[in-house]
């Protein structure tokens, strides 16, 4: 008998537990979702948005929910009395009138307006309640909005590799990679140069553009690289981390003549001076050091295109130290700007004298080398005393000559008054 009864326990509480384990996967399968939906998802400035709160034919006695955007890219222009907007979150509050659940689908309307080219992220969290005053779980949601053709950049995890490698300092602004899927990018990539040009024909309508940036944490937003217009168009890649940024940037020139984009130079000179290093039209950086006693240095620039025009800034009223030449070259459509830029660090005086004793220096241990060899040398004293004994010479020479003209002319000047005296005398 007491078998029977233990038996009969144990069959109960299997029953209970079966009860309960279904109660909750019931309970689980009516998990309440909260979702974002836009009317579109690809906007420019200045045009209306409209985010609809929705949920899965829930019912719910009362709710508050908060929906957080980035208010320096979008405005909330609705109006309802049941919302209340505070900076980047608008709080929605709704209570059945009945105090009975009911069934909710479309929960809100939001209107929206945009300001500013960038992802404009919209979230949703909150609190919803039944009949009973019991919590009701739900999944929250997010959506992005694109405004002024603008992507996210994600992590490419086809290439694990590479991102290991590239990916080697978490606080890093730079980018490791950029590449576009069109040649022809200028200058070569490298992290330090932040503008970039590229010529683009009419058929191109936008650029995949894939980056890699050096720091794991960093995020990477990608504007303008859709939707491009004949002419200039301008691409900018942010890269921030915890609201500092660092921002990339290419010039693409969509054109149906390339010849008329053309701003290359074809020469790049700083007078008695060598760029570093050599010019290349691929190259936009370079580096020159001069003369304490260079208050102003002239450049040659010389265009590929003879139509093109060319400005250069910066040249003149050089500081001690660092100082940024721009050359700034306009092609022939007058459209197509490309920068080169030149830092140029005037030494002060005792740079000035460091440098030439490291100069002098330098010409003792060529000489010294050149003894060994048994090679005729001349000091650099001696080199001075000949340029300067053949500067004296060649100034001689120019007063020897500027003599003799003198002469001479004085000789002809008597010529001619004498033959002129003899000619009226024999007239009279």
């Amino acid at each position: 008998m007491n078998n029977k009864i233990s038996k009969l326990i144990i069959f109960l509480i299997i029953i209970c537990i079966g009860f309960k384990i279904n109660s909750i996967v019931t309970a689980s399968e009516k998990i309440l979702d909260i979702s974002l939906n836009a009317n579109n998802k690809d906007i420019v400035n200045n045009e209306k948005l409209e985010i609809t709160v929705s949920a899965n034919n829930y019912e719910i006695a009362a709710c508050t929910l908060w929906i957080y955007y980035e208010n320096e890219k979008v405005e909330c222009i609705t109006n309802n009395d049941n919302i209340n907007i505070l900076e980047n979150k608008i709080i929605y509050t709704w209570y059945s009138t009945n105090g009975k659940n009911e069934t909710l689908s479309n929960i809100l309307n939001l209107e929206f307006i945009a300001k500013s080219e960038g992802i404009a992220t919209f979230s949703v969290i909150g609190e919803l309640y039944n009949e009973n005053g019991e919590k009701i779980d739900f999944n929250g949601d997010s959506i992005d909005i694109n405004i002024g053709n603008t992507t996210r950049n994600l992590k490419d995890n086809s290439n694990q590799d590479l991102i290991a490698e590239v990916q080697k300092d978490d606080n890093s602004l730079n980018l490791g990679i950029l590449r576009t899927n069109h040649e022809g990018i200028s200058p070569d990539f490298n992290e330090d140069i932040l503008e970039y040009y590229l010529i683009v024909d009419e058929t191109v309508d936008s650029l995949d553009i894939t980056t890699i940036p050096e720091s794991k944490r960093a995020e990477v937003i990608i504007t303008g690289n859709k939707k491009l217009k004949i002419g200039l168009n301008i691409i900018k890649i942010t890269v921030s981390i915890n609201g500092d940024s660092k921002i990339y940037t290419i010039n693409v020139t969509k054109t149906s003549n390339e010849a008329n984009a053309n701003a290359n130079l074809q020469t790049l000179d700083v007078e008695y001076y060598t760029l570093d290093p050599e010019y290349d039209s691929n190259i936009t950086n370079y580096y020159v050091e001069v003369s304490n006693t260079e208050s102003s240095i002239n450049v040659l620039a010389i265009p590929e295109d003879e139509m093109a025009k060319v400005r250069i800034s910066g040249n003149a009223n050089l500081k001690y130290g660092k100082n940024n030449i721009i050359v700034t070259v306009t092609a022939k459509n007058g459209i197509t700007v490309k920068k080169y830029n030149i830092e140029v660090y005037r030494r002060n005086k005792e740079e000035e004298k460091k440098y030439q004793e490291e100069v002098k220096k330098k010409v003792e241990e060529a000489n010294n080398l050149l003894k060994e060899k048994k090679i005729e040398v001349t000091s650099t004293e001696s080199i001075v005393d000949k340029t300067q004994q053949d500067i004296m010479k060649s100034n001689n020479n120019k007063i020897l000559i500027i003599v003799i003209l003198t002469i001479a002319i004085i000789v002809v000047g008597i010529v001619i008054i004498i033959f002129r005296k003899r000619k009226n005398n024999t007239t009279k």
